[in-house]
């Protein structure tokens, strides 16, 4: 097998992955406290912002949260215009991908259905739509989540986007098939096959990711076996350490040994909770 080849830089890399993420969260705080000095209320807010999705992106969870909930509290300080708008949006999408990860989801729902009601244009309200039908999918509320899912798909051929048809397509279908939709797999699969068009690298990942799962809940272990090591092989492409932690654990379910599911398990209901017990959605950090 190809993973087994890995070499001992593997360690070497995810730790300059991790300096480099630290040194940009760094970054983002020391503006943060500057502006704050200066006074510059609305700047500060948006250096808050970055300083959340970067410690989203690490698996700082409850970190992330104080900062939005911090940044939020400046913004009562400021005017309501379409700028603050705008940062009070991300901050609620923000907090709604947080408590999304801790399985929070009446919170998420909160803070999700918050930021859609400042959606000022369909690519916002598109995102976000999108973020509720996977909560809801996270529930297995797989109807409501095909109801919101069809909206944002209605919504992303309008907008003529190709990136945003092929997310709500791989996300409609992926819904489907939880409902024993034939039409479920053609979806990822027609998905999968654009994207590799647009080379949309963020995107074929998601589709490994879903396609993965699904034949392994139908048993088909040699095609989750080829698309889970396709999706490791991606993942040390896309250079993230938490896309490759989520590959080698697809990759791991995905040979249905009952020790290492066991494994898997334990580790999750004991480990600190971490970015990638989350499925991945299309596009991360949304």
């Amino acid at each position: 097998m190809v993973l087994a080849q890995s070499s001992g830089n593997t360690s070497q890399k995810n730790n300059s992955e991790i300096s480099k993420q630290d040194t940009l969260l760094l970054y983002y705080k020391k503006n943060a406290k500057t502006f704050l000095q200066r006074k510059d209320t609305l700047a500060a807010i948006q250096s808050l912002r970055w300083v959340a999705i970067e410690q989203l992106k690490m698996g700082y969870l409850y970190e992330s949260e104080s900062t939005a909930v911090d940044a939020l509290e400046h913004l009562t300080k400021l005017p309501k215009n379409p700028t603050t708008n705008e940062a009070k949006l991300g901050l609620y999408n923000n907090l709604g991908r947080v408590y999304r990860i801790l399985e929070n989801s009446k919170d998420a729902l909160y803070y999700y259905n918050k930021a859609l009601g400042l959606s000022a244009n369909s690519k916002d309200s598109l995102r976000i739509i999108n973020n509720i039908a996977n909560v809801y999918s996270d529930e297995k509320k797989y109807e409501l989540a095909l109801e919101k899912l069809k909206i944002a798909y209605k919504k992303a051929a309008a907008q003529k986007d190709k990136a945003t048809i092929n997310r709500a397509l791989d996300n409609l279908g992926f819904v489907k098939s939880k409902l024993n939709n034939p039409e479920g797999l053609q979806n990822m699969l027609s998905a999968l096959e654009a994207r590799k068009v647009d080379n949309d690298t963020i995107g074929i990942y998601s589709s490994y990711n879903h396609l993965t799962e699904y034949y392994r809940e139908n048993n088909a272990l040699k095609k989750a076996n080829y698309y889970s090591e396709k999706g490791y092989q991606l993942s040390k492409k896309i250079k993230s350490v938490s896309f490759t932690k989520n590959a080698l654990a697809n990759f791991l379910k995905a040979q249905n040994n009952p020790l290492t599911l066991e494994y898997i398990n334990l580790t999750d209901s004991i480990a600190p909770v971490s970015y990638t017990h989350l499925t991945l959605p299309t596009t991360p950090y949304v």
